[in-house]
């Protein structure tokens, strides 16, 4: 008989919830984060000033975010392997 460690269950979705959560604030953040970024560009008769500021606001609090989520899955996969649950894989960045 399989025992199921429901602690290790209840954990897990907690994990999980946490994870959808920052997933979304992820997104929000590189959203703004490109949006600030491409309001900068202008076009061929004009350029508009890179607020850098700003950019580096969004900057970490997108790191910031990204750290918290890394943290977060870290979590999240140990207690899917406790319970027999998919992970999360992470992937580096494709360089072109």
């Amino acid at each position: 008989m399989i025992r199921l460690n429901f602690e290790a269950l209840g954990r897990y979705h907690a994990a999980l919830d946490a994870f959808r959560e920052l997933q979304t604030k992820r997104s929000t953040a590189l959203a703004e984060l490109a949006r600030t970024v491409r309001q900068s560009t202008g076009g061929r008769e004009r350029i508009i000033a890179l607020d850098a500021a700003d950019v580096q606001e969004k900057l970490q609090r997108t790191i910031a975010v990204d750290a918290e989520l890394m943290q977060c899955i870290d979590a999240l996969n140990e207690y899917a392997a406790e319970v027999g649950k998919p992970q999360v894989h992470v992937e580096s960045p494709s360089r072109y």
